[in-house]
């Protein structure tokens, strides 16, 4: 159930008690009425109650909070790609999300869109999937499995234009695919050497560069092991 996402095992446990804990309180306030007893013998039930289901609810509002952070910090990084503080920032929130177990859609497609933006295509499709799973007509999920397979279509129409520089059909694919990616705001380094080599097989020497400088700026490592492909003929 999504009201227990983002809570660990005991923290469920513990919420749950607390809830029967309260119930069993409430039980023996009653029949201390109906008997005309003091109440007193109904206040430890009720102090255990309040401890066992305030720990987990801070922990759930906690968990919301940090969702709507990390929601805020993942569209900053989307208009600044190259910040590589809030990168870092992103990065260590969603380190967070992943210590805790995430049932609802909203939380996964949120999380799926910060690991898209740091370039962790793979944990992105598999919270993708998991919000699909719970929800298969959740919008943000299906919106994010589109840009996932973009991604995927950029580096297989790309392969096959290498191969095979005479293909015209698989050309025309893939300049639609990059247009398509042009109205996209895009922060990946995945994505964005994606692009430059999508850019190279077609042809586009300037705009193959251009997306190459920026995909090293955002992760210097690339520069090392990475050749745009010669342009065809």
């Amino acid at each position: 159930m999504t009201i227990f996402s983002g809570l660990q095992l005991y923290e469920i446990v513990m919420l749950v008690g607390g809830c029967i804990v309260f119930v069993l309180g409430l039980v023996v306030a009653i029949v201390a009425v109906v008997r005309k007893e003091s109440l007193w013998k109904a206040l430890p039930p009720f102090a255990i109650a309040i401890v066992m289901i305030g720990f987990p609810a801070y922990t759930k509002i906690q968990f919301s909070k940090d969702g709507i952070d990390l929601e805020k910090n993942t569209e900053a990084l989307l208009n600044d790609p190259e910040n590589g503080a809030k990168r870092e920032e992103v990065s260590k929130e969603v380190a967070k999300f992943a210590q805790r177990p995430m049932t609802d859609p909203r939380t996964l497609s949120i999380v799926a869109k910060a690991q898209i933006a740091l370039g962790d295509n793979t944990a992105a499709q598999e919270n993708v999937t998991r919000a699909l799973t719970a929800s298969p007509q959740d919008a943000k999920a299906l919106s994010l499995q589109k840009r996932l397979e973009l991604d995927r279509n950029l580096e297989q129409l790309t392969a096959t234009v290498e191969k095979n520089p005479s293909d015209t059909t698989a050309k025309s694919n893939l300049n639609q695919v990059v247009n398509e990616a042009s109205k996209l705001q895009i922060a990946s380094p995945v994505t964005t050497l994606n692009l430059a080599k999508a850019h190279a097989a077609l042809g586009n020497a300037d705009q193959a560069g251009v997306n190459m400088n920026r995909a090293v700026r955002i992760n210097p490592n690339l520069g090392r092991a990475i050749a745009l492909p010669q342009r065809p003929n």
